[in-house]
């Protein structure tokens, strides 16, 4: 059994515990690792005796091993079940009845159900409800059936390198969304890459690219160490070049002046228009069999329009310029999708066995095998050096330049690399657990989320394009029913205009390259960022609840004070102290427990009823198997104000007043119901938290510490640190509900955004509870990294600016090209209503402003710190 910050995990084998520290071998006898280093303890209990694994607990841990009692077992997980509907599910409204019927059966947690594949995913307790009971609830109604699927989803991603534009996006969600099996569909336009979630018994990899090629798109699928398209050509394709030049021969027809023999020569645009209209007109009778309109639908229209009005050398201009965009746009976001891929390539793929040398795929490596690096070789997995002393970069991870020294016993991330010397380490994860696996996983997971503006960007561009080709074939047919053949000719050609301007590739491609390149520079900077939505919000951001222990301050305790009153004896308190405090979590316990170590004083084993008191302290009783038990209490002084101790002694009041004015947080000791001492720790404030603050500050971001303790800590902390306020005395429950009045405060503001900075663990609640919870010094929790919406990796306080002014030039990003797409359609709508457009010229609005905004988001990749 592991326990990690109150968390209870039931373990059967030794792949159970693969992501619990101190865990990592076959079998040991039960025992407990009181590790109490950034607030995490470990218990471990396994089944067959091993004395290799109590000297591995005692090397890693760093603490000595004892028996522990038998702990109550934890509440079960749940399981998942997928059901194939096979009968009476005909369309989207069976959806609610089916999810209403599986939900009636006691033990079922959750349905989803998705009507394109037919497949409810049913969630439930194993111990309560069986998979073939859930399957009972459906059948045994009159009106469906099913059947379970054994096949698990699997997710495929699929290079398509035939996607030229963004405005493709819905014809390759069209081709692969109706395929069955498939679950989902989600298509990155940035990085070319298309991710399916299905079943692989209904559709493999194969088929699925086999729809995607016979769509005129070329797509491959990726295996898991590939992440991007092969490099950008740095020239056009062939035909495209030759293209050009026949486009080149057909414009020296202007230069004939009086000679007519070079009339001729304009015919070869039909030559070029042959050459470059292939792929373009394949992939519009695609679209148009599945009923979209694309930018290959409408200028496929406009080439076919200008050759029916002999208008070749147009048409061929058309044609040329759109073929030529396809590669600019290519060539341009390169660079995004090159920095996408440093971070995606930082997974490694293969270690080097430390007894053989044998060099071995990293899935193939279980939790505890030592493994071997050399200097200038990256580390491929999490462990705990064994042998050897180098120094290790994390900057891949971190964004922190400065290396790390690594000796035995410290721990090693996967993806950092090893600079001096040789050295081996034990794994403690396995490859999909390590911290690699996990950031290379959230930066993927994140370039696929839509943004609300993405999303409000996308409806528009299904609405507009279709207005557009409805107002293009009004103009093209109604004038020849009432006007001349020459007025009914130059309406036609400007219903060809209106063609292209019905394009909203720029619009459509304007906001995910900028959420991609900030999210790529974030992660350079060891900020890993869940998806454009919570950019936004770090946009909006007004104010900013900061966690005090650990996060404003170091969380290494040093203990100033720990004295009896004037009659008690000094030694005696000690122990009572060490003997209580040796069981509690809290981060002030450890350097309390050192600190009575180091006066030579023994510490109680016999210790029974501890009690921790939210938001007071802790109580036990000592020497509970002796003949002189005493209970114990150690609190601050909301403990010792309801025990009517401080009104006791109006001299400990005073004494205590004077150390909570130094930030001092204090303690009182109590025995038997009677005061008798009283300690005092202080922590010290982190080099950069005033600057950090401040630079919030100047963002006008309101700042709030939130803490426990008491108020005079807190307020020196709060000068200490620059900050704009600070909430004090606060119980585990009382952080939500300062979240809860931040954010019902500024609802009405300019920035009515409130995040929460904490370690991801503890402050779980009120990291759920704000707009954007941000967790510090998270590389290699994976809690962490679950919990909140962003994640800084290291615990440098000068992230927090970074992170919020990032969000802002995202955001202002955003709205300079959305502008930008805007602004040129209506300019060039405007022109071709005054008949002063023509073909070419609305092509090159368009591919240029398609390439403005790419360059325009690319530029967040020079982000400056």
């Amino acid at each position: 059994m592991c326990i990690r910050d109150s968390n209870l995990v039931r373990i059967k084998s030794s792949s159970d515990v693969k992501q619990h520290l101190g865990c990592r071998s076959d079998g040991c006898t039960t025992t407990v690792c009181p590790r109490i280093s950034k607030k995490q303890t470990c218990l471990c209990e396994f089944d067959t005796p091993s004395s290799r694994t109590t000297a591995l607990l005692e090397n890693l841990c760093k603490c000595a091993v004892d028996p522990v009692e038998d702990l109550p077992p934890p509440p079960p997980t749940a399981a998942s079940t997928r059901i194939q509907i096979t009968e009476g599910f005909c369309c989207p409204s069976e959806v609610d009845p089916i999810m209403k019927l599986i939900m009636s059966a006691k033990g079922v947690a959750s349905v989803s159900v998705n009507s394109t594949t037919k497949i409810a995913v049913v969630k439930h307790n194993p111990q309560v409800i069986s998979a073939e009971q859930v399957l009972e609830t459906l059948n045994g109604s009159a009106r469906f059936k099913g059947t379970i699927s054994n096949q698990k989803l699997v997710k495929t991603k699929i290079a398509i390198e035939g996607m030229c534009c963004s405005s493709e996006v819905p014809q390759v969600e069209g081709l692969l969304k109706p395929l069955p099996g498939v679950l989902n569909v989600v298509v990155n336009a940035v990085s070319k890459e298309a991710t399916v979630e299905h079943d692989t018994s209904m559709s493999t990899p194969e088929s699925l690219v086999k729809v995607l090629n016979a769509g005129a798109f070329k797509g491959s699928a990726l295996k898991s160490s590939e992440t991007s398209l092969p490099p950008t050509k740095t020239c056009p394709k062939w035909n495209v070049m030759l293209s050009g030049l026949l486009l080149a021969v057909a414009f020296v027809h202007y230069a004939k002046g009086e000679v007519s023999e070079l009339d001729y020569l304009k015919y070869s645009a039909i030559g070029s228009i042959l050459l470059a209209i292939p792929p373009v007109l394949l992939k519009a009778w695609a679209n148009l069999k599945s009923c979209n309109i694309d930018i290959n639908v409408l200028m496929s229209l406009a080439v076919v329009g200008a050759c029916a009005m002999q208008d070749y050398l147009e048409g061929a201009e058309v044609v040329f310029l759109f073929a030529l965009s396809e590669w600019l746009e290519d060539r341009a976001m390169a660079r995004a999708r090159e920095t996408i891929q440093s971070v995606l390539s930082l997974k490694p793929e293969t270690a080097t066995l430390a007894t053989t040398g044998e060099v071995v795929p990293v899935e193939v490596v279980e939790v505890g095998t030592v493994l071997k690096v050399l200097p200038g070789d990256r580390i491929a997995l999490d462990g705990i050096v064994v042998a050897g002393t180098s120094t290790v970069d994390e900057s891949a991870l971190t964004g922190e330049a400065r290396p790390i020294k690594k000796a035995v016993g410290d721990s090693v991330k996967s993806g950092t690399t090893n600079r001096d010397q040789y050295l081996e380490y034990q794994t403690i994860a396995l490859a999909e657990d390590s911290t690699a696996a996990k950031l290379v996983e959230m930066v993927d997971e994140a370039q696929r989320q839509k943004s609300p503006t993405q999303q409000t960007v996308d409806k528009f561009a299904k609405i507009y394009t279709p207005v557009m080709v409805i107002i293009a074939v009004g103009m093209a047919s109604i004038p020849w029913a009432f006007m001349s053949k020459d007025q009914a000719k130059a309406m036609f050609k400007r219903a060809l205009e209106f063609l292209v301007v019905a394009c909203p590739c720029a619009l459509v491609i304007s906001t995910p390259i900028v959420y991609v390149c900030a999210l790529a520079t974030a992660a350079q900077h060891g900020i890993l960022i869940k998806g454009g939505t919570f950019l936004e919000t770090l946009a909006r951001l007004g104010a900013l609840a900061v966690d005090k222990t650990g996060t404003l301050t170091e969380g290494s305790f040093r203990v100033t004070h720990l004295e009896p009153l004037v009659e008690e004896d000094r030694e005696k308190l000690l122990h009572y102290v060490g003997s209580v405090e040796a069981m509690s979590q809290h981060p002030m316990a450890a350097p309390l427990v050192q600190y009575v170590q180091a006066e030579g004083i023994d510490i109680s084993r016999d210790v029974s009823q501890f009690d921790t008191i939210k938001g007071e302290g802790v109580s036990a009783v000592v020497g509970a198997q002796s003949s002189d038990p005493v209970t114990v209490v150690v609190g601050n002084r909301r403990m010792a104000i309801r025990l009517g101790w401080l009104q006791q002694h109006p001299d400990v009041m005073y004494q205590v007043d004077q150390f909570e004015k130094a930030a001092g947080t204090v303690g009182l000791i109590g025995v038997n119901s009677k005061l008798i001492g009283i300690l005092c720790v202080n922590d010290v404030i982190r080099e950069e938290t005033a600057d950090a603050m401040q630079q919030l500050a100047e963002l006008r971001v309101h700042t709030v510490m939130l803490t426990g303790d008491n108020k005079g800590a807190a307020e020196a902390i709060r000068i200490q640190a620059n900050m704009g306020e600070a909430k004090a005395e606060l119980l585990p429950q009382d952080k939500t509900t300062q979240i809860a009045a931040l954010k019902k405060s500024i609802q009405f503001a300019k920035r009515p955004k409130v995040a929460m900075v904490g370690d991801g663990i503890n402050d779980t609640p009120a990291l759920a509870m704000s707009d954007i919870g941000i967790a510090m010094g998270a590389a290699g929790t994976a809690a962490a990294m679950e919990t909140a919406d962003a994640v800084l990796m290291t615990s440098n306080l000068m992230n927090l600016p970074v992170l919020v002014a990032l969000g802002r030039r995202c955001q202002g990003k955003i709205r300079e090209n959305i502008a930008i797409a805007v602004f040129t359609k209506v300019v060039m709508l405007v022109l071709i209503g005054f008949n002063y457009a023509t073909l070419w010229m609305a092509v090159l609005a368009d591919v240029g402003t398609m390439l403005v905004v790419v360059f325009n988001g690319m530029t967040l990749l020079r982000f400056k710190t």
